[in-house]
Parts: C-alpha cells; sequence; structure tokens
C-alpha cells in the first residue's frame, strides 16, 4: 500500500471546499508530492476553496494518524463540504468530486 485516503464529510457551513488534514504534514511522512497531487485534481476540477489542518488528523486514533505513526504509510484525511456530497442537490458538483477523487486515486496507484 502507497498512500491511504481518510474521505470524511463537512458540513455545508465550513468555508471550504476541501480540507486536507496532515497532522501539521506529520502524516504524509515527507511524501508532500502525493498532497500536491491530490490538491492540483481538487482545483483542476473546480474545488479551489482547499484549507488545511481545519480537522488536522492529529488525534491518535483518527485513521490518517495512525496508518502513518504505527504502519509507515503516508496518509491524508479529506474533509468534504455537505455541497459536494449530496447529488440531487449538487450533480454537477458532486460529479466534479468524483472525478477529482477517481483523478488522485489513479495517479496515487502509480
Amino acid at each position: 500500500m502507497k498512500f491511504v485516503l481518510d474521505i470524511h464529510g463537512a458540513a455545508r457551513e465550513h468555508g471550504f471546499d476541501v480540507d486536507f488534514g496532515t497532522n501539521g504534514g506529520k502524516t504524509l511522512l515527507a511524501k508532500t508530492r502525493m498532497l500536491e497531487f491530490v490538491k492540483f485534481n481538487f482545483q483542476d476540477f473546480g474545488l479551489s476553496r482547499i484549507s488545511y489542518d481545519h480537522f488536522a488528523a492529529a488525534g491518535p486514533n483518527t485513521i490518517a494518524n495512525y496508518i502513518s505513526r504505527e504502519l509507515g504509510i503516508p496518509a491524508l484525511q479529506i474533509e468534504i463540504n455537505k455541497q459536494y456530497r449530496v447529488p440531487a442537490q449538487n450533480p454537477q458538483g458532486f460529479h466534479r468530486l468524483l472525478g477529482a477523487l477517481m483523478t488522485s486515486v489513479r495517479k496515487l496507484a502509480e
């Protein structure tokens, strides 16, 4: 396994499209290039309001923190704003979200 994406949902009221939680970069295990790939893909699909560590994955029992700390696999926690997670309310946004996730997974699997 090369990289773990820990995907979560955030409330619509948050001022971001996606938040990348890395515990100040610690969960990436110096693989910051992987975060750049994911960030680029989300921006390329129009999800450009990106924040970092609002939900930091800092707790010892978060998946991203545990996987990186205990198994030595870089991990990224992704919090996705609800406006992109309800296809009936925003089909285009949902489609863009899926495109960003699919492209990110493909790139990270290379």
